[in-house]
């Protein structure tokens, strides 16, 4: 399949060092097929398009973000290089950094925070929204189609807040000695 990816959309080769052999195959599928999915693209509709191209079972392709192993910055610095030699020849290069909340809630969620959401706060009205916020790096780039510049993003990274960050780093509680509450010890 790799061949097949790299002869169809070359750039897919680019990013290439950022992922294992064994994952790379299965994220250029995903790519083509997300590229050609109308509507929601959870992975099962992603395998239902592309069937019989689909190598190994199906959860190893439900398995690439959540499990399989490859770097998301190293995934940024690909796609950034990669923007600036395509665009540096139309002159300087603007990058933008912003920050959005996207709303989620629930005691189970990881990650969530309660920040100023500054779209619904005004400088007499400070709104908070629940859920995460998420900084995003983006470098402008001109298109010929359009009058202004298109922002395209190239890194986005979870802002976990104090709180949060507290949590996760707590130290483990002890853990209770179960072997010496057996039955055969004649406690109970």
């Amino acid at each position: 399949m790799t061949s097949r990816a790299n002869d169809t959309l070359p750039v897919l080769a680019l990013f290439a060092p950022a992922f294992t052999p064994a994952t790379c195959p299965r994220v250029q599928l995903l790519v083509v097929a997300g590229i050609l999915t109308p509507g929601r693209r959870p992975i099962t509709n992603l395998l239902r398009l592309v069937g019989h191209w689909a190598q190994g079972s199906a959860s190893s392709y439900h398995c690439v973000l959540s499990q399989a192993q490859w770097s998301g910055l190293r995934l940024a610095a690909l796609l950034t290089r990669c923007l600036v030699l395509r665009f540096w020849p139309f002159g300087p290069i603007t990058v933008i950094g912003d920050d959005t909340v996207a709303e989620h809630r629930g005691k189970k969620v990881d990650g969530t925070a309660r920040p100023r959401d500054p779209i619904r706060s005004s400088t007499n009205y400070t709104a908070y929204r629940y859920g995460h916020k998420w900084g995003v790096l983006t470098i402008l780039v001109p298109w010929p189609f359009g009058r202004r510049p298109w922002a395209l993003p190239v890194l986005v990274a979870l802002d976990r807040s104090a709180e949060d960050h507290r949590k996760r780093h707590r130290p483990p509680r002890p853990r209770r000695n179960l072997a010496a509450r057996s039955p055969d010890s004649g406690e109970g």
